[in-house]
């Protein structure tokens, strides 16, 4: 499955393929781990993996390159780093 999703481009029929994967692989993962689980596996990027990948690739094109980082830095710095120089009361007031 992994390799399928690194791919650059996409055919109908691969998608189909790719989502029969996926669906699998959720399946087989919650079937494996849910006992070891408190959340019984309701996993936020298994929930991703599972009904977004394919829309997305639609939609944009292959997933390689996309990363959380981006995210994360522009978290930490339009975020954080604001909320640090406030009295963390009153995050209005300096």
């Amino acid at each position: 499955m992994y390799m399928k999703l690194r791919q650059k481009s996409f055919t109908n029929s691969d998608l189909i393929e790719l989502e029969i994967l996926i669906n699998k692989f959720c399946k087989e993962f919650v079937t494996v781990f849910s006992e070891y689980s408190q959340s019984q596996c309701k996993i936020p990027k298994l929930h991703v993996l599972r009904y977004y990948i394919i829309p997305f690739i639609k939609l944009y094109g292959s997933t390689n390159g996309i990363s959380t980082k981006t995210y994360k830095t522009l978290y930490k710095k339009n975020v954080k780093i604001p909320y640090r120089m406030t009295n963390k009361k009153n995050p209005h007031v300096n």
